[in-house]
């Protein structure tokens, strides 16, 4: 299945077993380092305007209606 074709849900569970699989043997402060980072970079694209997960159509719709809302203000 290509990852155009994902549905929200699947979209959503393959990102948790990614987070799973990459934090599955992190102590504490592993894990603090390794969601700061996460967040400082999905931050980072979101504000450039490059942040397009690989969604449903809905998702998509929403994420552009969001970006419409950024603009506006």
């Amino acid at each position: 299945m290509s990852k155009k074709n994902l549905t929200m849900m699947e979209l959503l569970r393959s990102i948790r077993d990614k987070i799973s699989m990459e934090t599955m043997d992190m102590s504490f402060e592993e894990l603090e380092k390794y969601f700061k980072k996460r967040n400082a970079a999905l931050k980072r694209k979101y504000k450039t305007g490059k942040f397009s997960p690989l969604a449903s159509e809905p998702a998509e719709n929403y994420i552009n209606k969001e970006k419409n809302k950024r603009k506006k203000s």
